[in-house]
């Protein structure tokens, strides 16, 4: 694992935009560039001496002289936006409750579905890996009302269930 100190002698980081430039020459790249390739799910990772990282872990490691804790998250949901304030040490649960609506979603509404037998649209919500079934509704707007409701409850973070962004 790279320490805080290598790191800073190889590139410089910038807080402001969070990307990472190269600060001194090695393996063919010139001082100067800016280092990193997308990834297919979309976060940025950067080789060093020959092992990948993910950038939002060593913008982290740059701030704070450490590795986090646990999960970085991306506030605002933008996987390739690094900048230190966007970037938050969280738990795995505390992650998954700023996960954006997944693109196969029947509805446009996390935790709203539609159940073909009843006829209906089923509202869920998961707490800590369990699943808990909040109703069945013939009007999506009062499913979705119902979920809102459930996630301020349960504290689930303002962007939990937005659109995902690039």
């Amino acid at each position: 694992m790279i320490t805080q100190d290598e790191l800073k002698k190889i590139f410089k980081y910038d807080s402001d935009t969070g990307m990472f430039e190269r600060v001194s020459k090695r393996c063919g790249t010139r001082i100067g560039a800016y280092v990193g390739n997308v990834m297919p799910c979309g976060y940025l990772r950067i080789k060093v001496d020959g092992k990948l990282y993910l950038a939002h872990r060593l913008a982290w490691l740059y701030v704070h002289g450490k590795f986090p804790d646990a999960e970085i998250d991306h506030i605002n949901g933008i996987r390739l936006d690094n900048k230190i304030i966007n970037l938050r040490d969280v738990s795995k649960n505390e992650n998954l409750i700023n996960k954006r609506i997944y693109a196969n979603s029947s509805s446009g509404i996390t935790g709203v579905n539609w159940h073909k037998q009843h006829r209906k649209w089923s509202v869920v919500i998961s707490i800590n890996g369990e699943r808990k079934h909040l109703g069945l509704f013939h009007d999506i707007n009062l499913a979705k009302l119902c979920r809102q409701e459930a996630s301020k409850k349960y504290g689930f973070h303002i962007n939990h269930g937005n659109e995902a962004r690039i």
